[in-house]
């Protein structure tokens, strides 16, 4: 069984609403400015190598579920000082990302990415899962192990959001 972990950047990478770096690995935190814009963004490189070790000792291929899409090479930029590969599968955005209260926007692209790998296991990190991605993340467990947890975007991805996708996939055959 493929199982994948769908990452959001702002927010769970880039805790954007932190006025400084978050406790988490704090040491490791720098403020960085996208090329060609005015854009900060914390990051951590041992945070990605984190994430990296993990996904690699479970299985889990991790995919970029971001807006940051549409503009590959800030995406790469990022996953390069984040300590992530540059080259991480992606969603596929076809159309605007439209949040509102219900939803982050990025579902059709994680949907449409499933397709490709029908049974595939998934846990989605987003700081903005709305109640309908929560209840497609639900609907789709009773046919594929699903799970998504919701990061507060001034803290970022956590020791324990890491710990909860380390039992999600740990708890596969």
């Amino acid at each position: 069984m493929r199982k994948f972990l769908f990452l959001d950047l702002d927010g769970v990478l880039n805790p954007f609403r932190s006025a400084s770096p978050p406790a988490y690995l704090k040491a490791y935190w720098e403020k960085i400015t996208i090329p060609n814009s005015s854009y900060k963004v914390w990051v951590n490189p041992a945070l990605g190598r984190q994430l990296t070790q993990t996904c690699a000792e479970l299985g889990v291929e991790l995919v970029w579920a971001t807006t940051w899409v549409d503009n590959p090479p800030n995406l790469e930029f990022y996953a390069s000082r984040c300590g992530l590969p540059a080259n991480l599968a992606r969603i596929s955005q076809t159309e605007e990302f439209l949040f509102d209260q219900t939803t982050c926007g990025k579902r059709p692209g994680v949907e449409g990415f499933l397709r490709s790998h029908p049974g595939a296991a998934m846990f989605w990190l987003d700081d903005n899962l709305g109640s309908h991605d929560l209840a497609w993340v639900a609907s789709r467990a009773t046919r594929s192990p699903s799970a998504a947890s919701l990061v507060d975007p001034a803290l970022g991805l956590t020791a324990e959001h890491l710990e909860s996708c380390t039992a999600f996939f740990s708890g596969l055959a």
